[in-house]
């Protein structure tokens, strides 16, 4: 087996993961909830009514200036959860199994 690795593509390649890596760190610690709503694309307007919608259930991680805030990892693993498998966040928010 032969592999055929084209270099200008390589070359073209470089600026798009230089700006992910700064991205990555230069991405916040901590979310407000219409920060991390902005992130997930979902509207705040819905998810400040409901704490069953909001990351964590609602339960914020730390309150930072009387704001309750989430960390990024709270804030990434909320971003998965979809209408599918909402009830699987649930049970793992209140410590179910």
């Amino acid at each position: 087996m032969t592999v055929t690795v084209n270099l200008s593509a390589l070359d073209e390649l470089e600026p798009v993961i230089r700006e992910l890596v700064s991205r990555q760190f230069t991405a916040p610690r901590w979310y407000t909830l219409k920060a991390a709503c902005e992130f997930k694309g979902v509207s705040y307007n819905t998810v400040k009514c409901s704490a069953l919608l909001q990351p964590g259930c609602g339960k914020e991680d730390a309150t930072i200036n009387g704001r309750k805030m989430w960390n990024a990892s709270t804030v990434a693993d909320w971003c998965e959860v979809t209408d599918d498998n909402v009830e699987d966040y649930l049970r793992r928010c209140r410590g179910e199994k």
